[in-house]
């Protein structure tokens, strides 16, 4: 027989999630300090600025335009999707992770460098904007497999990288199960082999007949059903601009099956799980 009852012990347990609760609070930074620690860290090159952070007040980054003009092309097709579920692959500090749980999204940014993702956890924190989650987690095959289905998925001048570290049937594979997993849109973009002024592009695959065809051919090999071009996006690295494109895996106005109904099941408690951290 237990010595304390059971309600007893809930109305304890709540007392004590409580408590917590009230001394962790003050813990939370303001927005205003965390503004000055991401900045201090930055120029301590802790993280790279990379995108803009509007909730701190931060209008510029190293690819501020090409971030903003990325946003408004995808934002249409988003805002025509009733809030579900989402990963951002690769997130940086998280301006498209904040910018879709603003939304209603329940997203989770996956980003492997580890103090870039301590940056972006500070800044989910200040701006407390629960729907939003990281994980530190280095993108590869197998880690791929781990994550969860979801509606979305943003992934945004990675797979050249995965491409480089990897090789390219590999990156393939992986850009394969990011598409098997997403429910409805992948946004994709990748660097490019006419961006001749980086180091890598002499490891790079032929693009022919041009870049723009090759990886909307290579999206449509590896799982998408529809690919829409978006545009054409301008980056901090040189004159040439990336194409941005939308991987359906699902053709636009199809009948949602009960999979998708029931599709936050899996992703829910690994969201939770990083929320906690």
């Amino acid at each position: 027989m237990a010595l304390i009852s059971l309600p007893l012990r809930r109305r304890l347990l709540r007392l004590r999630r409580g408590l917590a609760r009230f001394l962790i609070r003050p813990l939370l930074l303001s927005r205003r300090r965390a503004r000055l620690v991401y900045r201090a860290g930055a120029a301590l090159r802790a993280w790279d600025a990379y995108h803009p952070l509007p909730w701190l007040g931060i209008g510029r980054g190293s690819r501020t335009g090409g971030t903003l003009e990325r946003w408004a092309l995808m934002q249409p097709l988003i805002d025509k999707i009733t809030p579900g579920s989402a990963i951002d692959l690769g997130a940086q500090v998280g301006y498209f992770t904040f910018q879709l749980a603003e939304r209603g999204w329940l997203v989770l940014g996956v980003e492997s460098d580890p103090y870039t993702h301590a940056g972006a956890c500070l800044i989910r924190r200040s701006v407390r904007l629960n729907r939003a989650a990281f994980e530190c987690m280095k993108i590869t095959s197998s880690s791929i497999r781990s994550l969860p289905s979801v509606d979305i998925f943003i992934f945004l001048s990675l797979w050249h990288h995965l491409c480089l570290a990897e090789g390219l049937e590999s990156a393939r594979g992986i850009l394969c199960d990011v598409l098997e997993r997403t429910r409805l849109v992948c946004f994709f973009e990748s660097g490019q082999a006419d961006e001749a002024y980086e180091g890598w592009v002499d490891r790079w695959p032929d693009m022919s007949p041009d870049p723009r065809q090759w990886l909307k051919k290579m999206l449509l090999e590896c799982g998408a059903v529809h690919v829409d071009y978006l545009g054409s996006t301008p980056t901090h690295l040189g004159p040439v601009p990336r194409h941005l494109f939308a991987a359906w895996t699902r053709e636009p106005g199809d009948p949602v099956s009960n999979e998708d109904v029931k599709r936050c099941r899996d992703y829910i408690p690994l969201a939770r799980k990083s929320l906690s951290r």
